[in-house]
């Protein structure tokens, strides 16, 4: 980056002044370039002084700045410029090079056809015969019936006597000639190989024929009907012209072999509304008529166009052995039309198919570059209602049904829908009624469509369509059905909660047949609106398709049903039925239903207590909220209390003289209890030296999360205290800890704190602390009581001294005795000396007899760290001899000067600095100074020795597998779970507290409270009426008749019915026919094979295929294989052979919790609400489950079985009321990344949604994250905050911007492609509606599967260009991670 430019600042100048003079727009970006550049100590401000030394930027860097691309430098444009031409023409030649290489003797010559003119150079006369094509009849050039492409063995010409008149090889004695009786050879010469129909080479110009009399027969003219001269040939590009004349190949280059990728199928003659299809997306067969053109385009990454060769099959596997066509390098254009019937492959190519080129590699067909094509007879298949639902409809008795009154439209299904004016002459219709009688009222015909509209009741009708096909036949294809009326099966919702006085209004939403807008050809007919009747709790209140039930009739508070029918009204009475052509609501007045602190009630500390939740959110002018806190009234939505006395307080509240809602505060005394003076590794210390640093440690009761002031003073007997230090002058934050664990503050024992409490008379002073909490009203600084054996006073002088010291653990927490000499140990010592310090420990051998042994290996330096304490390592395992011969020996340190002088004796019996190295011994661990286990630790009862919690890694027993299944009477089935899950629980993250909770609370709802579910696999013994609502295939009407055929015919679940039937069920609900079984690439038997089992109920082929990959990965040892045991899609496996055992059923659990990430939002624990961690893990699950309170109230219970609270891995956390005010709620109920993306949206690539860098888009980068929604989904506000735009923008069409707060940053979070807006009051909470989403701007074509919110996080309202001031929504927002492997394309459709 170039360097900065010195400016000058002059008298009166500001920095908006300069930012304009030099072109920037955003003054404040000078500003912060300044700063960045400049440093602490020169930074301005927005009016800097005359004389200033401005440091700005260059002017590359200003553009940046500006969002702004740089104008070219004019010398640089004039050179790349020159570049430029120079590479076209050096481009150019090397094409023209590439023309005229390798020219073949056909090049320019016409192939030849049927009924060619040829000619015998011994014909006397000069006689002309027509060259028949008999060798095929399949392949026709420059789409001319009858012009079949001329092969080397076709050797037949009309006339077949004399065929060339006289021969000259043939006289007659007495003169003349005798009459050509053609012997021709077996084939043609100079035939062209480059292209080939049926393994044979073609024929050009140039080809000769010759006959066994002498004669050479040659061409006279080609036969086609176009005619392009040899000098257009010349002047023309070979490409070019061989898309006129096929007989003009390119030029042939053997290097530079093209890499075809697909081919497309681009164009079908005279078929204007024909789609272009693609070999990559290719699904389907292309119908085509005889002699009917398909033009093809092959796209290639890479090589040489002009090589791109062409082949036809005449099949649809591409085999060698029917290779009917051969086009031989002519370019990536090729058309094509076929003179018969039959079934054919078309195939693009680069690489020769021969056997000698690389050794045959490229010598097969390439599906991928592929497209199949049948040549048919067009003729008539079927007739379909295309007003489908709207119109007509199949009873569940399989009977077809017509919708009276309302426009039906037939249309006669072909192969080819596009017809010709031939094809449309020869379709007829008619429309019969129930005697066969013609009807003529109320049809109307256009071209293969009819449009029929019945006015009788319950009469029979049949449309009839006949067509004649080319052979004269007549094909003649019926609907029949019976017409009804229609009749209500939803209504619109309204609200669930009103307040007395409100007009409600409802509509139909539903009925048997779908229905337009009102005055379109499918909306209600005047008859369809009359015979519909509102009831309002079983009284009769009105007609037609809307009704409004005045605020009058509303005004008791009650609950109330709305129902609209067309025959009879069921959802009232003894036997009422709630269904969707009823709405339940109840008015109600409004009330507080709860209301929530802003903390912990504590004596003397004020808190806020607000009404957060009401019957309805808005209060009316004369709805008052009325507060009673002890004895004291007042009102207000939220109001401030002061407890002043512990213990209980009654808090109640409620609007006005209703009911409200009251709790009983526990009031509870918050207090500092004890402190001590420690070092940096928590060990505490009564000495230290002027200049070192000091931690603070200090506990108390229910202090945790409030803030703390912490004085230190000096004990002065004869002057009084001085005050030394505190952090809430130097602005630091002292944070309350829970009960057991204490907050640790870092003192600088600096020279201003020695300046405030020492005297001319010593430097040496004892100092002691004294602490108050924050916020509290009558909190005072009180002298902080000591931990039990601990000095009240730090000691500090500029003394120098080793006063302590051990042998144990590095951070000197731990004294190691005895200890083997495989251990590494520690001379941990505290001094009072300054950082840098150098000092030396030895090691002696302490022995009893005679002088003591220096150990001269162990020997070693250290540096005395900023807090005065020294660490020393002693690798024991350097006194070989000792070590070799297992001998029990004393060891102690002694610490000296660098010049030798000894500080500290370890052999003295007051010192710990000893140990005793006992052979193979256990290391033993004795705390080394009060204190040095608890600071920062949390000392609770279920932490083991290295920290963890004891809870988590304990394994998983039977008794508490007995709490979670408590249906499950077979001990030996638990004890084999618990022993499987327990052995490979760690591999797949099953190894917290609060993960084992959520993976038991999803395994009672998926395997079932007794494990019948998960061993025995998932029951279809389903009530026949019941099977719509639990599985979407029996919403269908045949879904609807095979329920009513298979299901259980009685509501009492036993008995069951019969295996057979529930395998009937299975294979339909995962079937094929249905995205649910197609996404699960289920076959055959695979529904009821394949059906839900193991402790979370995988379903599907390809789920346990992905399951069984994790086990074979992680569990291999284990011998499980469920996805070959179930593979059988053949035959049935009985649900006795498909019980899975306690093993198998554990890992397919463990694997499928683990391959989801489940664990990883089990983490969430203690951060999140209870509840929006279960709805976290239920959304990856299983998401459009109805049995989310049911899996919350599984977690209440598991949550106790494995002791969630009790570990310290849970710990919630503290929110700030302004954090409480920012909570994160997603924009939508459904969060999914956008999946289909590309030309007809048929890629699924969710990387194109992403934020960031996309070169998959036009633009190459996306400003935010695209969320799948289909047009008019309801949007809601993600944060608390206030709207700060609405409008139209471009590309973006309507977009809402949102100013509000995330984890305390503001941001401006922006919602594009919208309908409408949603809101109304521009002061909006988290959760609120806000908009409609929809498909304005570029967005407006979009398919329903492709319609999406545009959603960004920007830093600042107005934006710069391309991804300045915007950030990746998902790495900011972390409740947005996991919307991309949410995306399923299941779900967006």
């Amino acid at each position: 980056m170039s360097a900065s430019i010195p400016y000058t600042v002059q008298s009166g100048e500001t920095l908006q002044d300069i930012a304009k003079k030099l072109g920037i727009k955003d003054w404040t970006k000078l500003q912060e370039y300044h700063n960045a550049q400049a440093g602490s100590a020169q930074k301005t401000s927005a009016t800097p002084y005359a004389g200033f030394k401005l440091l700005t930027p260059p002017q590359e860097e200003i553009y940046e700045m500006n969002g702004e691309t740089p104008l070219p430098d004019p010398e640089e444009e004039q050179k790349n410029a020159e570049q430029k031409q120079d590479e076209e023409k050096k481009k150019e030649d090397e094409e023209k090079k590439d023309q005229q290489a390798s020219k073949s003797e056909h090049d320019g010559k016409y192939f030849i056809v049927h009924n060619a003119k040829c000619i015998c150079d011994q014909s006397a006369n000069k006689k002309k015969a027509n060259l028949q094509v008999t060798s095929h009849s399949i392949i026709v050039l420059n789409d001319q019936e009858g012009k079949l492409a001329a092969t080397e063995a076709d050797k037949s010409f009309t006339p077949p006597m004399a065929t060339f008149g006289k021969c000259l090889k043939k006289p007659m004695p007495g003169g003349g000639y005798y009459d050509c009786a053609l012997t021709p050879a077996p084939k043609w010469d100079k035939t062209y190989e480059s292209t080939q129909v049926m393994g044979k080479n073609t024929l050009t110009e140039i080809s000769e024929l010759k006959c066994t009399m002498g004669g050479v027969i040659t061409i006279a003219t080609h036969g086609q009907t176009d005619a392009v001269s040899n000098a257009h040939a010349d002047n023309t590009n070979p490409v070019e012209l061989a898309m006129v004349n096929p007989a003009i190949e390119p030029p042939k280059k053997k290097e530079e072999y093209p890499v075809v990728t697909s081919i497309s199928l681009t164009e079908v003659e005279d078929r204007p509304n024909f789609e272009k299809l693609d070999s990559k997306n290719k699904n389907e067969v292309v119908y085509l008529r005889r002699y009917e053109e398909v033009s093809f385009k092959a796209n290639l990454k890479s090589g040489n166009k002009q090589l791109t060769s062409w082949i036809v099959y005449s099949d649809h596997q591409g085999k060698k052995d029917n290779r009917l066509f051969l086009r031989e390098q002519i370019g990536v254009e090729f058309s094509q039309s076929f003179a018969d019937f039959g079934k054919f492959r078309i195939e693009g190519y680069g690489k020769p198919k021969k056997a000698e080129f690389e050794k045959g590699k490229y010598d097969k067909c390439d599906p991928t570059c592929s497209i199949d094509v049948e040549v048919i007879q067009n003729t008539l298949l079927d007739i379909e209602c295309t007003s489908a639902d709207f119109t007509s409809r199949i009873d569940p008795s399989k009977n077809r049904k017509f919708r009276k009154g309302v426009p039906s439209v037939f249309k006669a299904k072909f192969f080819i829908q596009e017809l010709t004016e031939q094809e449309k002459s020869k379709l007829t219709w008619s429309v019969q009624d129930g005697v066969g009688n013609t009807i003529t009222e109320g049809v109307q015909l256009s071209g293969n469509t009819l449009t029929f509209t019945p006015v009788n009741s319950k009469a029979k009708y049949t449309v009839i369509a006949q067509y004649i096909n080319e052979n004269g036949e007549a094909i003649e294809k019926k609907i029949s059905g019976e017409t009804e009326g229609n009749a209500v099966l939803g209504i619109s919702h309204g609200a669930e909660i009103v307040r007395p006085g409100t007009s409600m209004s409802f509509s139909v939403s539903k009925m048997k047949y779908k229905f337009g807008e009102d005055n379109s050809p499918y909306g209600l007919t005047s008859d369809e609106a009359s015979q519909i009747k509102w009831n309002l709790n079983g009284v009769f209140i009105g007609t037609g398709k809307n009704i409004t039930i005045p605020g009058s009739s509303l005004m008791t508070p009650g609950k109330y049903v709305i129902e609209a029918y067309s025959i009879t009204a069921n959802a009232t009475g003894k036997n009422g039925r709630d269904e969707e052509d009823d709405w339940r609501f109840e008015v109600k007045e409004n009330d507080v239903v709860s209301f929530t602190l802003s903390g912990v009630p504590k004596l003397g500390k004020p808190i806020t207590a607000t009404a957060d939740k009401m019957v309805f959110a808005d209060l009316l002018p004369n709805e008052i909220i009325h507060w009673s806190v002890a004895s004291s009234k007042v009102t207000g939505k939220s109001i401030t209390i002061t407890p002043k006395v512990k213990g209980t307080l009654p808090v109640s509240c409620k609007i006005n003289n209703r009911k409200g809602v009251q709790q009983t505060l526990n009031v509870v005394e918050a207090k500092i209890t004890k402190g001590f003076w420690n070092d940096f590794g928590g060990s505490e210390i009564s000495q230290a030296a002027w200049g070192q640093k000091v931690d603070f440690c200090v506990k108390g009761e229910n202090i945790e999360g409030e803030e703390i002031e912490l004085a230190i003073y000096d004990s002065d007997d004869m002057t009084g205290d001085d005050f030394g230090y505190s952090n809430t002058e130097n602005k630091l934050k002292i944070t309350g800890k829970d009960d057991k664990t204490f907050a640790s503050h870092r003192i600088e024992l600096s020279p201003k704190m020695k300046t405030r409490t020492t005297n001319s008379l010593s430097s040496e002073v004892k100092l002691y602390g004294k602490a108050k909490l924050l916020g509290f009203e009558k909190s005072i600084l009180k002298d902080i009581t000591p931990l039990e054996k601990t000095s009240k006073y730090l000691s500090v002088n500029d003394k120098k001294s080793v006063y302590r010291a051990i042998i144990g653990e590095q951070n000197g927490r731990a004294r190691h005795n005895p200890v083997d000499y495989d251990v590494l140990s520690w001379t941990y010592a505290n001094t009072t000396y300054p950082k840098g310090t150098k000092l030396i420990v030895k090691i002696f051998e302490d022995i009893n007899w005679s002088i003591d042994k220096e150990c001269k290996e162990l020997q070693s330096t250290g540096t005395v760290a900023e807090d005065g304490s020294l660490a020393v390592q002693i690798n024991w395992g350097k006194l070989k001899e000792a070590k070799q011969n297992k001998k029990t020996k004393k060891y102690y340190a002694v610490i000296y000067d660098e010049k030798e002088n000894k500080l500290l004796d370890g052999s003295s019996s007051e010192t710990l600095c000893n140990t005793i190295l006992i052979p193979q011994s256990t290391l033993i661990k004795e705390a080394s100074y009060t204190g040095a286990v608890t600071v920062g630790n949390e000392q609770v009862e279920n932490l083991t020795p290295n920290g963890e919690c004891k809870n988590c890694s304990d394994p998983i027993t039977v008794e508490q597998l007995k709490q979670v299944y408590v249906n499950c009477k077979d001990d030996t089935i638990l004890k084999q779970l618990a022993e499987a899950l327990n052995k490979y629980r760690k591999v797949f993250k099953l190894d917290t507290c609060a993960r084992k909770a959520h993976f038991f609370a999803q395994s009672i709802q998926e395997a079932g409270s007794s494990l019948e579910p998960g061993l025995e696999g998932e029951t279809f013994n389903y009530y026949k009426d019941n099977l719509d609502g639990n599985l979407k295939a029996f919403a269908t009407s045949e879904g609807q008749v095979i329920a009513q055929k298979y299901g259980r015919q009685h509501r009492p679940p036993r008995p069951a019915i019969s295996e057979a039937n529930q395998i009937i069920l299975a294979n339909f609900a995962y079937g094929t026919q249905y995205k649910t079984g197609k996404n699960f690439k289920n076959t055959g038997n695979d529904g009821w094979n394949f059906r839900g089992r193991g402790l979370l109920q995988i379903t599907g082929r390809s789920n346990y295929e992905a399951i069984q990959e994790k086990i074979r990965e992680y569990a291999s040892d284990s011998g499980v294989d469920i996805y070959k045991r179930y593979d059988s899609s053949s035959k049935v496996i009985s649900r006795d052979a498909g019980h899975m055992t306690p093993l198998e059923a554990a890992l397919t659990g463990l694997a499928d919790w683990f391959k989801d990430d489940m664990y990883s939002a089990a983490d969430n624990t203690g951060k999140k609400e209870d509840d929006e961690v279960v709805d976290m893990i239920i959304n990856i699950i299983n998401r459009y489950t109805d049995s989310k309170k049911e899996r919350k109230d599984h977690y209440k219970k598991t949550k106790v079985v494995f002791e969630v609270d009790k570990c310290p891995k849970v710990k919630p956390q503290i929110q700030s009321n302004e954090d409480k005010n920012t909570k994160w709620h997603n924009p939508l109920d459904i969060m999914e990344i956008r999946g289909w993306y590309g030309t007809n949206y048929n890629d699924w690539d969710t990387a194109a949604s992403k934020f960031g860098r996309v070169p998959r888009r036009k633009s190459g980068i996306h400003q935010g994250i695209d969320l799948w929604a289909v047009s008019g989904t309801p949007l809601k506000a993600c944060v608390s905050g206030k709207i700060v735009f609405d409008g139209n923008v471009g590309d973006y069409g309507k977009v809402i911007i949102l100013e509000g707060k995330y984890k305390g940053t503001t941001y401006y979070f922006t919602y594009a492609h919208l309908s409408g807006s949603a809101y109304t009051n521009k002061e909006i909470k988290a959760g609120d509606p806000i908009a409609l989403s929809g498909k304005s701007g570029n967005a407006s074509s979009f398919p329903t599967k492709a319609q999406h919110l545009h959603f960004e996080v920007r830093t600042k309202l107005d934006v710069r260009r391309g991804l300045l001031d915007r950030l990746d929504p998902i790495a900011t927002i972390s409740e947005l991670r996991n919307v991309e492997s949410n995306a399923k394309q299941t779900t967006q459709k």
